[in-house]
């Protein structure tokens, strides 16, 4: 039977990769698509894996991985959480805000945290709150985001589509980079199958088309 295997981290999975392959299972309906969303690298001893999404700050030593981009956080809201109040176009205005962290310790390193952003914006907030309400993933804080629960440092490649649709604001365009990048590593028998070398080369350009809007924020 034709079928694929891919595994990635949750939030990437359920944010960016899952609303993208869609696209490309429409060119190839017969295919079996299995997505797998996971913290572990897959075992070796286990079933077979065709291509992983994984986050690090060095290229995975195997032989058989590619950088697919470096992302960026931005702060984002629902629109209902500053209806009504003054517009926001300075960064210690969303002081005023309920804060939401993710913290993916003991995972990986966490992404910037607000006090992080807040320095890189030059605003003196020494009571952030960085460990009042915390999230492991982080498509869990962008949905309390979403429910007007606070403002959330969110990775813009998760919350793009959220942007487009209204679901989110972002009112000040002000990015940091993450410390490490996602690669996509695959296994040694991938490119036996005629429809993992072309989603291969489907999924680097999708990385490269993320990677030139993430870079248009910081114009």
């Amino acid at each position: 039977p034709s079928n694929m295997r891919i595994s990635t981290l949750p939030s990437l999975m359920s944010k960016w990769l899952a609303p993208l392959v869609f696209s490309w299972q429409d060119q190839y309906p017969d295919v079996d698509l299995f997505l797998e969303a996971r913290h572990a690298e897959p075992a070796s001893d286990g079933y077979d894996i065709d291509f992983r999404i994984t986050y690090s700050d060095r290229v995975p030593d195997t032989g058989n991985a590619i950088e697919l981009f470096r992302d960026c956080i931005v702060p984002v809201c629902s629109p209902n959480l500053v209806k009504g109040r003054e517009p926001i176009t300075r960064p210690n205005q969303i002081l005023d805000y309920p804060l939401l962290t993710v913290d993916w310790l003991p995972s990986f390193a966490s992404p910037p945290s607000w006090r992080d952003w807040f320095t890189a914006q030059q605003v003196y907030c020494p009571k952030v709150p960085d460990g009042h309400r915390v999230f492991s993933l982080s498509s869990m804080a962008i949905q309390a985001a979403i429910e007007h629960r606070g403002f959330v440092l969110a990775q813009y490649s998760m919350v793009r589509g959220d942007l487009e649709s209204g679901h989110l604001i972002m009112p000040l365009a002000r990015p940091l980079c993450l410390l490490s990048s996602y690669y996509l590593v695959w296994s040694e028998s991938a490119f036996e199958k005629p429809w993992c070398r072309d989603f291969h080369r489907w999924l680097v350009a999708r990385g490269k088309d993320q990677h030139e809007l993430n870079q248009k924020l910081f114009v």
